[in-house]
């Protein structure tokens, strides 16, 4: 099926209330797939029934190769299969890569493709294919289109012949901007002299209604701005530390996750720690409790930390980076001891699977104070998923988690967060890292179901010469949540480099955005990347850049955006003029 027309027409928000993304609601009707009423299913659910989706703008993702990718969704095929396929789409130079790094829309649109008939979903939606693709590659595209759909066929990955094909053609949905008669839609029709005037005076009163208080340029007025200010200081976390509880049941050690209750199972799945997937270790902290650990890949060590510090003592690892009184979250930490993960891998290990580290808290009202180690030893490779999840009965509670990471000579650590906290939860993660000469340090953060309070601020030091960190963030703020994130990275070595990229959504909360970067050596460079996005009138995005150059030879870089859209929009704008210091 497609579905056609100008833009801003809702074809986008159809398509994502059919993937089923988090912040768009069925008010009537129900949605229906094999059978099976998936109008609440999460999105993880309706990909395993087979609907798979390829988007308008897809998203640029650090750390993982599109191989990767495709091998992780699709483990039956061979990497033959994959390079043949690839090579049919002119996509093959992109498999090794990054997925999307600095790719044109062409290119991005071919690699879209190839992952979707890979994967080969029984319900494709294509948004927009077209899109950004140049005359040269259209035809292809379209052919990808036809395959996916399976409507044609080319040699690789197992295609079968048209006329096989054909008694079992897949179901789709796909979004264009052309008519119903294969016309380019190039300029919408211009409106009538009647209808234009009908819709400014809807304007008018729909903008009234949402502020009836006069603004001048855009500048909220002086008593609104007061009462705002005062809302804003009403509470602090740290000052009303005492009505979190700190005792809680204990929880007995499983055997196997598979002994956990299917509901808590569901909730660490959506921070991306899944008992089926292969890992080099795994290890689950609910409450107060390590309720299960098991290492699983030779040179990779996944304990307890209070375990780690009876066996190995780690006294030049532990509350070496951190003051333990830098602050009243630190200070509980290192008061309580009320347990945490010690991951290190070892010299020259390379862990072809990621560690899994979930902090879990199952009940309600609890303040949970963790204090993680991660050690990535010379010459290793390290990928560590760490993912943060309340129970089904948990509305709010207290997360404190102190990381201390170590990256030694040559070694490389991905590091992925995910947080799936409840409503009223507040989170404050400490984090500071160090990294040696030729070092990587990769960090990704995920947060689409947004806390009501979240501080976080992790700083890296760039030690060593030719030492690399790299940040990207994710974020969706919801009405009534406070999010304020950033990232810091002094680059100290000759030759380092460092990225921050943050790209954050307000459907009616509040976020702050910031980036410090500071340049304390010869040949140092520095990227920074601000994105906002606000799709209500409630929310509000502060972007908050920091550039230093303390050496003659550095060099850094800053990019910021805002967008502001109506509910409904279908992107985050990418990119800016830059400014250079």
């Amino acid at each position: 099926m497609r579905c056609s027309g100008p833009t801003a027409r809702g074809k986008t928000t159809l398509l994502n209330t059919v993937i089923g993304f988090a912040r768009y609601h069925v008010t009537q009707g129900s949605i229906c797939f094999k059978g099976q009423d998936i109008t609440h299913a999460t999105i993880d659910e309706r990909a395993r029934l087979g609907v798979g989706i390829s988007f308008q703008r897809p998203p640029t993702i650090r750390g993982v190769t599109l191989r990767s990718l495709i091998s992780f969704s699709r483990p039956s095929l061979t990497d033959e299969e994959i390079e043949r396929t690839a090579e049919k789409l002119d996509a093959r130079e992109f498999l090794d890569r990054e997925i999307n790094a600095g790719l044109s829309g062409g290119e991005m649109k071919r690699t879209e493709m190839l992952q979707i008939i890979l994967q080969s979903p029984d319900f494709v939606c294509l948004d927009e294919p077209e899109s950004g693709v140049d005359l040269e590659n259209m035809a292809l595209i379209g052919k990808a289109a036809r395959i996916a759909l399976g409507r044609d066929s080319f040699d690789g990955a197992g295609c079968r012949s048209i006329k096989s094909r054909r008694a079992d053609y897949k179901a789709g949905l796909v979004i264009t901007h052309t008519r119903a008669d294969n016309g380019p839609y190039f300029r919408r029709q211009r409106p009538r002299a009647d209808e234009r005037r009908n819709r400014m005076l809807g304007q008018r009163r729909r903008a009234a209604r949402r502020d009836p208080q006069p603004r001048l340029h855009g500048v909220l007025p002086l008593r609104r701005m007061r009462r705002e200010e005062s809302v804003m200081k009403e509470y602090k976390v740290e000052e009303h530390l005492d009505q979190f509880r700190s005792d809680a049941p204990e929880h007995r050690e499983v055997k196997n996750l598979a002994e956990l209750p299917a509901e808590d199972r569901e909730r660490m799945l959506r921070a991306g720690i899944d008992e089926k997937e292969k890992s080099a270790g795994t290890i689950v902290h609910t409450d107060h409790d390590t309720v299960f650990c098991n290492a699983n890949l030779k040179g990779v060590q996944v304990m307890p930390v209070s375990y780690a510090q009876f066996k190995y003592g780690l006294e030049d690892y532990s509350w070496k980076l951190i003051e333990k009184d830098k602050d009243a979250f630190t200070e509980r930490a290192a008061s309580r001891k009320e347990g945490g993960y010690f991951i290190r891998a070892e010299k020259g290990a390379k862990a072809e699977f990621p560690v899994q580290a979930c902090m879990y808290i199952e009940t309600d009202a609890l303040a949970q104070d963790v204090h993680n180690i991660i050690i990535a030893e010379e010459g290793s490779e390290l990928s560590v998923i760490s993912g943060c999840a309340s129970g089904p009965h948990v509305r709010s509670g207290l997360h404190v988690g102190v990381s201390e990471i170590y990256i030694k000579k040559g070694a490389t650590l991905t590091f992925t967060m995910v947080h799936d906290w409840a409503e009223e939860m507040a989170v404050r993660p400490r984090t500071v890292v160090v990294v040696e000469e030729g070092g990587k340090y990769i960090s990704n953060y995920i947060c689409l179901k947004p806390a009501k309070d979240l501080q976080m601020y992790p700083t890296v030091y760039l030690n060593g010469d030719r030492s690399v960190a790299t940040f990207n963030t994710v974020l969706m703020a919801g009405e009534g949540s406070k999010m304020d994130t950033g990232s810091r990275v002094y680059l100290r070595g000759r030759g380092s480099r460092a990225e921050i990229v943050s790209r954050t959504v307000s459907t009616g909360g509040e976020i702050y955005a910031r980036g410090h970067l500071i340049g304390e050596a010869e040949g140092v460079k520095a990227h920074l990347e601000c994105n906002g996005l606000l799709l209500s009138d409630k929310g509000k995005i502060h972007a908050i850049p920091e550039l230093e150059a303390r050496h003659q030879r550095s060099r850094n870089v800053a990019r910021s955006r805002g967008r502001q859209d109506k509910p409904g929009g279908d992107g985050i704008p990418y990119g800016a003029r830059p400014q250079r210091d």
